[in-house]
């Protein structure tokens, strides 16, 4: 199976290695765009990690893993990366806040006359007070990569 993900991986945490790792599991070939520089900043609010070290990070966690799978990056310019370009990707891995790309993805796909991807949603993982872990959280201090709370 072609699997396709994408994100901006500011903070490497749990919640990015969840969503990996699903991904890792359904894959054979594992597609990962990552936001650049560029298009993060006309959306985030804070200072970003450069590619070249977010992209770093995100090979090691998979490499620690084991995984044997084909691995494909793709920097991410614009939201939709090599899924409305490459034809024979199977499965979107996302999360419930990307779930709506997936859709809007899948409508280019079908309009350019390919197949629809099957569309793969991942829980968020959660920290002890409830919140989904994120990177903000985590540059601003307020819980750790796992998701525990600073004190």
């Amino acid at each position: 199976m072609k699997v396709a993900l994408g994100g901006t991986f500011e903070v490497l945490h749990i919640g990015h290695m969840y969503l990996l790792t699903i991904a890792m599991e359904l894959a054979d070939e594992l597609y990962i765009g990552i936001t650049t520089n560029r298009f993060a900043e006309k959306y985030k609010c804070y200072t970003l990690s450069d590619y070249e070290t977010r992209l770093e990070k995100v090979k090691e966690f998979i490499e620690s893993q084991g995984w044997k799978g084909s691995l494909r990056f793709f920097p991410l310019n614009e939201p939709y990366g090599p899924t409305i370009k490459i034809e024979d990707i199977d499965i979107l891995v996302v999360t419930p806040e990307t779930y709506p790309m997936a859709i809007k993805i899948n409508s280019i796909r079908v309009d350019k006359g390919m197949k629809p991807l099957k569309i793969f949603v991942t829980d968020y993982i959660s920290n002890e007070s409830g919140y989904p872990v994120n990177s903000t959280f985590i540059k601003l201090g307020v819980i750790d990569y796992w998701g525990r709370p600073i004190t």
